[in-house]
This record gives C-alpha cells, sequence and structure tokens, in this order.
C-alpha cells in the first residue's frame, strides 16, 4: 500500500483540498490541522483533543430506511439523534448494493461532534449527492474523536465532501484494509 505524508508548516490553518477517486466517487477533503495518512484507506490523526462532553447514553445501531432528505429513518435524523459510539447502517432492502440509491441533500447536514460515530454504508448502496447546495460541505467532522466514515459515494458538493476540522482526531475516512 502507498501512503504519502503531509507534514504541516507551523503557520498552517486551512490546508487546500485532497481528492480520492475511488470508482465513480469523488470525495473531497478538507483539512484544517496537523497531520495526514494517504493510502486505500485515510486516516487522518490530527492533533490530540479532548474528549467530547456530549452526553453518552448506551450505544446502538442506527440503521437509516428512507432516501429523502429529512425525517425519521434517514440519515439527517440519525446524525442528530446519534450517541457517543453510536454506529449508523443503512438497511440493505432500501440502498441496495448493485442498485444504489441516493440521497439529494437540499441543505447541510449536522456537524458531527459525536465522539466514536461509526457511519458504514459499505454493505449498502448510498450515494451522498449536494449538487442542490449553493454552499456547504457533505460530511463535516469537527471536535470528535475516534469517528469513522466507510462505504459511502460523496459527490457533487459546493465545497468539499468531508470536511475535517482541528479539533477532530483519530478519524477514519475510506475502506478500512483487513
Amino acid at each position: 500500500m502507498n501512503h504519502h505524508v503531509v507534514e504541516p508548516q507551523k503557520s498552517i490553518v486551512h490546508w487546500s483540498t485532497v481528492q480520492v477517486r475511488r470508482g465513480r466517487a469523488v470525495l473531497g477533503i478538507t483539512l484544517t490541522a496537523v497531520g495526514l495518512l494517504i493510502g486505500s484507506s485515510l486516516l487522518t490523526k490530527l492533533g490530540v483533543a479532548g474528549i467530547n462532553a456530549q452526553p453518552s447514553g448506551n450505544p446502538k445501531t442506527i440503521i437509516v430506511t428512507n432516501e429523502v432528505d429529512g425525517g425519521p429513518g434517514t440519515l439527517r435524523w440519525a446524525l442528530a439523534n446519534s450517541v457517543v459510539s453510536d454506529t449508523i447502517l443503512f438497511d440493505t432492502d432500501t440502498f441496495s448494493p448493485t442498485n444504489p440509491v441516493t440521497i439529494v441533500l437540499s441543505s447541510a447536514l449536522p456537524v458531527i461532534i459525536t465522539d466514536g460515530l461509526t457511519i458504514d454504508g459499505s454493505e449498502a448502496g448510498v450515494i451522498l449527492d449536494g449538487h442542490r447546495l449553493t454552499t456547504g460541505d457533505g460530511l463535516e467532522i469537527k471536535d470528535a474523536r475516534g469517528v469513522t466514515v466507510q462505504g459511502l459515494q460523496i459527490v457533487d458538493f459546493p465545497e468539499d465532501g468531508v470536511k475535517i476540522w482541528s479539533g477532530a482526531t483519530q478519524t477514519l475516512i475510506g475502506e478500512t484494509e483487513e
């Protein structure tokens, strides 16, 4: 596996977008902090941050069952209702792996601030599409530790497919290698 390490400069506040191409998907990522490792998986370790003070509750699996942009069973709802260490999966009856379904956003999704959140579309066919937005990112991860996003096609956002802020640490974007 090939890795490219980007060495940060002390005064860097914002790096330009990294484009990761895999199949049809183009995933744009903007990093605003301290380190990047690129391979077939993206592992970003950005500085050191404290644990998010969000209430934890019991970790659960949330199943996205609806491809519309809002309401119960949607990705937006799942993100808004997730707690520490939750996993968001996609129902394969709705999001068939052989016939991917597109979630077209009409506004930005909630910013991910939940430690340990996993968003996993690897067993389903999920396309996150931002072509209706005039500004904004697909997924924004801020001040969260240990977030994993995998198995999604993220396309056509006016800004970045995924934006990772400096307070986000131990963030994995892309496929995991076994």
